[in-house]
């Protein structure tokens, strides 16, 4: 084969969707890679080519095709193949996600299908990572597809972190959508150490209460991201399916005056829903 290898890609452009061409000496050569992104109509093929290849250079291809093109298809083939091996699907992934725009528009399209892709993606990233500056949270947009995080409380725990955090839109929306999950799993002391470890970080301690006790931190920290951010009233009251552990999230914003003003307000919103008058009766009983 020759060394410069653009006569080739003129010649026979197939050839570069195939992972054994990667391995040539000369495939990564500045000029030939910049030949190959001038012909749109082979970009994806080859970035194909390149995820399964035995030598890939991840810096090159990302600079070469951008990081949206490079995470577009690498989803693809965790989606719907088998043909990127975990390790390198890892490597690629923190490489392509270190764009933080490219991710939130792949997040935000919802085009994600899978749980195990999107706590991938997690994996490769920070909770705060993904801008939300306008319209709802992308991460919100990709969650909606999946039927259930049970099986991902890392994915879980993730998510309830970026809700407790600065960067989201949808604070009690996310809060909402894994608060159970994640609180099931401390309950249970299943939660896997790592989610625990980020998790954690974002989690109020106090000397008054022992930091051990992992459910009652998450609780408080809910509660304080209700009522410091005064977030939506309906989703307060929807945060756990459970009336044990809603009536223990109602006594701890009962203790002080901005908590009663908040719960007197959620008062007032359930007053005319009949399907949450258990949760009425709980409220009122914890005002002054």
């Amino acid at each position: 084969m020759p060394r410069n290898l653009s006569i080739v890609v003129d010649a026979r452009p197939e050839l570069t969707t195939e992972p054994g061409y990667w391995s040539l000496p000369d495939a990564w050569n500045p000029e030939t890679l910049r030949h190959i992104a001038e012909r749109p109509e082979i970009v994806p093929g080859v970035v194909d080519a390149i995820l399964r290849s035995e030598r890939p250079s991840i810096y090159l291809a990302r600079s070469t095709f951008g990081s949206e093109t490079i995470l577009r298809r690498l989803v693809t083939l965790m989606e719907h193949t088998a043909d990127v091996a975990p390790d390198t699907a890892r490597a690629w992934l923190s490489e392509a996600c270190s764009d933080p725009e490219a991710l939130a528009r792949m997040l935000g399209d919802g085009s994600i299908e899978h749980a195990a892709t999107l706590d991938a993606i997690a994996r490769a990233t920070t909770p705060d990572q993904v801008p939300n500056d306008v319209g709802e949270d992308p991460w919100l947009i990709a969650i909606r597809r999946i039927a259930s995080l049970d099986a991902t409380g890392y994915l879980a725990a993730f998510l309830l972190t970026r809700a407790y955090g600065p960067r989201t839109r949808n604070s009690a929306e996310l809060i909402q959508l894994t608060f159970d999950t994640v609180y099931a799993a401390v309950e249970r002391s299943a939660l896997p150490e790592d989610a625990w470890r980020l998790l954690d970080r974002r989690l109020y301690w106090s000397y008054f209460w022992p930091k051990w006790d992992r459910c009652l931190r998450i609780r408080q920290t809910t509660v304080a991201a209700f009522l410091e951010r005064d977030l939506d009233r309906s989703a307060f009251v929807r945060i756990t399916e459970r009336d044990d552990v809603f009536a223990l999230l109602i006594e701890l914003a009962s203790v002080s005056f901005s908590g009663q003003r908040y719960l007197k307000s959620v008062r007032n919103y359930l007053a005319d829903d009949d399907n949450l008058r258990k949760r009425l009766r709980i409220i009122k009983r914890a005002l002054w």
